[in-house]
Protein backbone atom coordinates (compact mmCIF):
# COMPACT_ATOMS: atom_id res chain seq x y z
CA UNK A 1 0.00 0.00 0.00
CA UNK A 2 1.33 3.38 -0.58
CA UNK A 3 1.92 5.71 2.55
CA UNK A 4 0.96 8.96 3.11
CA UNK A 5 3.47 9.32 5.70
CA UNK A 6 6.22 11.86 4.91
CA UNK A 7 9.99 12.08 6.23
CA UNK A 8 8.92 15.49 8.23
CA UNK A 9 5.72 14.05 9.75
CA UNK A 10 7.28 11.01 10.91
CA UNK A 11 10.29 13.22 12.42
CA UNK A 12 8.14 15.40 14.29
CA UNK A 13 5.41 12.59 15.20
CA UNK A 14 8.63 10.18 16.45
CA UNK A 15 9.37 11.90 20.13
CA UNK A 16 8.97 9.97 23.28
CA UNK A 17 8.52 10.54 26.85
CA UNK A 18 5.46 11.77 28.94
CA UNK A 19 5.29 15.34 26.95
CA UNK A 20 4.52 13.18 23.53
CA UNK A 21 1.83 11.30 25.36
CA UNK A 22 0.00 14.45 26.93
CA UNK A 23 0.43 16.70 23.77
CA UNK A 24 -0.80 13.78 21.61
CA UNK A 25 -3.54 13.12 24.46
CA UNK A 26 -4.38 17.40 24.58
CA UNK A 27 -5.05 17.54 21.11
CA UNK A 28 -8.06 15.06 20.96
CA UNK A 29 -9.99 17.23 23.79
CA UNK A 30 -9.78 14.65 27.01
CA UNK A 31 -11.63 17.09 29.20
CA UNK A 32 -14.74 16.50 26.76
CA UNK A 33 -14.75 12.86 27.25
CA UNK A 34 -17.18 10.77 29.02
CA UNK A 35 -14.65 9.17 31.60
CA UNK A 36 -13.37 13.11 32.63
CA UNK A 37 -17.23 14.18 32.68
CA UNK A 38 -18.97 11.31 34.44
CA UNK A 39 -16.18 11.65 37.29
CA UNK A 40 -16.71 15.08 38.11
CA UNK A 41 -20.17 14.82 38.32
CA UNK A 42 -20.44 11.73 40.51
CA UNK A 43 -17.45 13.14 42.44
CA UNK A 44 -19.60 16.55 42.90
CA UNK A 45 -23.05 14.68 43.34
CA UNK A 46 -21.64 12.47 46.66
CA UNK A 47 -19.39 15.93 47.90
CA UNK A 48 -22.73 17.80 47.71
CA UNK A 49 -23.67 14.92 49.62
CA UNK A 50 -21.86 15.00 52.30
CA UNK A 51 -22.01 18.60 53.15
CA UNK A 52 -25.81 18.51 52.65
CA UNK A 53 -25.73 15.68 55.91
CA UNK A 54 -23.27 17.27 57.75
CA UNK A 55 -21.04 14.47 57.21
CA UNK A 56 -17.46 14.41 59.18
CA UNK A 57 -15.35 14.84 55.32
CA UNK A 58 -12.45 12.69 57.19
CA UNK A 59 -14.37 9.87 58.43
CA UNK A 60 -15.27 9.79 54.24
CA UNK A 61 -11.58 10.74 53.26
CA UNK A 62 -10.18 7.39 55.63
CA UNK A 63 -12.61 5.38 54.26
CA UNK A 64 -12.33 6.58 50.36
CA UNK A 65 -8.51 6.35 50.98
CA UNK A 66 -8.51 2.21 52.07
CA UNK A 67 -11.08 1.00 49.22
CA UNK A 68 -8.23 2.99 46.40
CA UNK A 69 -5.65 1.45 48.19
CA UNK A 70 -7.59 -1.85 48.02
CA UNK A 71 -8.53 -1.99 44.49
CA UNK A 72 -6.62 0.60 42.06
CA UNK A 73 -3.43 -1.28 41.59
CA UNK A 74 -5.83 -4.49 40.30
CA UNK A 75 -8.07 -1.96 38.35
CA UNK A 76 -4.28 -0.44 37.39
CA UNK A 77 -3.01 -4.04 36.03
CA UNK A 78 -5.93 -4.52 34.08
CA UNK A 79 -5.32 -1.36 32.19
CA UNK A 80 -1.83 -2.45 31.72
CA UNK A 81 -2.68 -5.35 30.12
CA UNK A 82 -5.12 -3.97 27.68
CA UNK A 83 -2.05 -1.53 26.54
CA UNK A 84 0.27 -4.32 26.60
CA UNK A 85 -2.57 -6.15 24.16
CA UNK A 86 -2.86 -3.04 21.55
CA UNK A 87 1.40 -2.71 21.80
CA UNK A 88 2.03 -6.23 21.14
CA UNK A 89 -0.79 -7.92 19.21
CA UNK A 90 -1.51 -6.06 15.74
CA UNK A 91 -2.48 -7.66 13.01
CA UNK A 92 0.07 -6.69 10.17
CA UNK A 93 -2.46 -4.92 7.73
CA UNK A 94 -4.41 -3.92 10.50
CA UNK A 95 -0.66 -1.70 11.93
CA UNK A 96 -0.02 -0.80 7.64
CA UNK A 97 -3.23 0.84 8.51
CA UNK A 98 -3.61 2.28 11.48
CA UNK A 99 -0.17 4.16 11.44
CA UNK A 100 -1.37 6.39 8.93
CA UNK A 101 -1.79 10.09 9.61
CA UNK A 102 -5.01 10.68 9.90
CA UNK A 103 -6.78 12.44 7.32
CA UNK A 104 -9.59 14.46 9.40
CA UNK A 105 -7.27 15.19 11.67
CA UNK A 106 -5.80 17.20 8.94
CA UNK A 107 -8.53 18.58 7.66
CA UNK A 108 -10.00 19.75 11.00
CA UNK A 109 -7.11 21.49 12.32
CA UNK A 110 -7.88 24.93 13.01
CA UNK A 111 -4.37 25.67 13.54
CA UNK A 112 -1.42 24.98 11.25
CA UNK A 113 0.60 21.75 12.59
CA UNK A 114 3.17 19.83 11.87
CA UNK A 115 2.45 16.76 13.27
CA UNK A 116 0.03 14.37 12.11
CA UNK A 117 -0.52 11.51 14.34
CA UNK A 118 -2.14 7.83 13.57
CA UNK A 119 -5.05 6.67 15.21
CA UNK A 120 -2.03 3.90 16.43
CA UNK A 121 -0.47 6.62 17.91
CA UNK A 122 -3.61 8.02 19.67
CA UNK A 123 -5.10 4.86 21.02
CA UNK A 124 -1.84 4.33 22.66
CA UNK A 125 -1.24 7.25 24.19
CA UNK A 126 -5.28 7.31 25.48
CA UNK A 127 -3.87 3.80 27.13
CA UNK A 128 -0.76 5.26 28.57
CA UNK A 129 -2.63 8.63 30.18
CA UNK A 130 -5.08 6.08 31.88
CA UNK A 131 -2.18 4.19 33.53
CA UNK A 132 -0.64 7.61 34.43
CA UNK A 133 -4.02 9.02 36.34
CA UNK A 134 -4.81 5.41 37.46
CA UNK A 135 -0.89 5.86 39.01
CA UNK A 136 -1.52 8.95 40.34
CA UNK A 137 -4.89 8.07 42.16
CA UNK A 138 -2.77 5.52 43.77
CA UNK A 139 -0.53 8.16 44.76
CA UNK A 140 -2.78 10.86 46.33
CA UNK A 141 -4.16 7.81 48.47
CA UNK A 142 -0.82 6.68 49.62
CA UNK A 143 0.06 10.62 50.40
CA UNK A 144 -3.23 10.41 52.55
CA UNK A 145 -2.47 7.66 54.01
CA UNK A 146 0.66 8.73 55.10
CA UNK A 147 -0.97 12.35 56.13
CA UNK A 148 -3.53 10.79 58.47
CA UNK A 149 -0.96 8.54 60.14
CA UNK A 150 1.65 11.43 60.69
CA UNK A 151 -1.32 13.51 62.40
CA UNK A 152 -2.25 11.19 64.55
CA UNK A 153 1.35 10.45 65.90
CA UNK A 154 2.58 13.77 65.88
CA UNK A 155 -0.52 16.10 66.18
CA UNK A 156 0.31 17.85 63.21
CA UNK A 157 -3.22 19.69 62.89
CA UNK A 158 -1.84 21.61 66.15
CA UNK A 159 -0.39 23.72 64.07
CA UNK A 160 -2.98 25.18 61.84
CA UNK A 161 -5.99 26.92 62.26
CA UNK A 162 -9.59 24.73 62.26
CA UNK A 163 -10.63 26.65 59.16
CA UNK A 164 -7.45 25.96 57.50
CA UNK A 165 -8.07 22.32 58.54
CA UNK A 166 -11.35 22.41 57.14
CA UNK A 167 -10.52 23.43 54.01
CA UNK A 168 -8.06 21.04 53.54
CA UNK A 169 -10.46 18.23 54.61
CA UNK A 170 -12.87 19.27 51.94
CA UNK A 171 -10.27 19.81 48.98
CA UNK A 172 -9.12 16.47 49.84
CA UNK A 173 -12.61 14.65 50.18
CA UNK A 174 -13.00 16.43 46.95
CA UNK A 175 -9.88 14.92 45.24
CA UNK A 176 -10.20 11.82 46.64
CA UNK A 177 -13.72 11.21 45.19
CA UNK A 178 -12.48 12.24 42.20
CA UNK A 179 -9.64 9.73 42.27
CA UNK A 180 -12.05 6.82 42.69
CA UNK A 181 -14.39 7.86 40.13
CA UNK A 182 -12.12 8.56 37.12
CA UNK A 183 -10.39 5.15 38.09
CA UNK A 184 -13.59 3.26 37.60
CA UNK A 185 -14.39 5.23 34.92
CA UNK A 186 -11.14 4.78 32.56
CA UNK A 187 -11.80 0.88 33.85
CA UNK A 188 -14.63 1.21 31.09
CA UNK A 189 -13.10 3.58 28.78
CA UNK A 190 -10.19 0.94 28.26
CA UNK A 191 -13.13 -1.74 27.84
CA UNK A 192 -14.16 0.15 25.11
CA UNK A 193 -11.32 0.85 23.60
CA UNK A 194 -10.26 -2.57 23.44
CA UNK A 195 -13.35 -3.55 21.69
CA UNK A 196 -12.95 -0.62 19.43
CA UNK A 197 -9.42 -2.09 18.76
CA UNK A 198 -10.89 -5.85 18.30
CA UNK A 199 -13.55 -4.86 15.74
CA UNK A 200 -10.31 -2.69 13.67
CA UNK A 201 -9.07 -6.49 14.07
CA UNK A 202 -12.34 -8.20 13.01
CA UNK A 203 -12.27 -5.50 9.65
CA UNK A 204 -8.92 -5.76 8.64
CA UNK A 205 -8.35 -9.68 8.68
CA UNK A 206 -12.19 -9.71 7.05
CA UNK A 207 -10.55 -7.07 4.30
CA UNK A 208 -7.42 -9.35 3.97
CA UNK A 209 -9.62 -12.60 3.33
CA UNK A 210 -11.59 -11.00 1.08
CA UNK A 211 -8.58 -9.62 -1.17
CA UNK A 212 -7.13 -13.16 -1.02
CA UNK A 213 -10.64 -14.36 -2.94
Amino acid sequence: MESQQTEENIETTTKFGIDTILKIVFRNKPFKSHAFGYSILFALFFFLLIILFKQNPVYYIIEIKTQCISFIPGILGFTLSAYALLVGFSQTEMLLKITEPLEEENKNSKVAKKEHYSLYQIMSSTFAVNVIVQALALALAYIVHFVSILSIRTNITSFFQNGVIDVTNYITLFLMLYAIWISIFLVVQSVVNIFNFSQLHQFYVNKEKLNKK
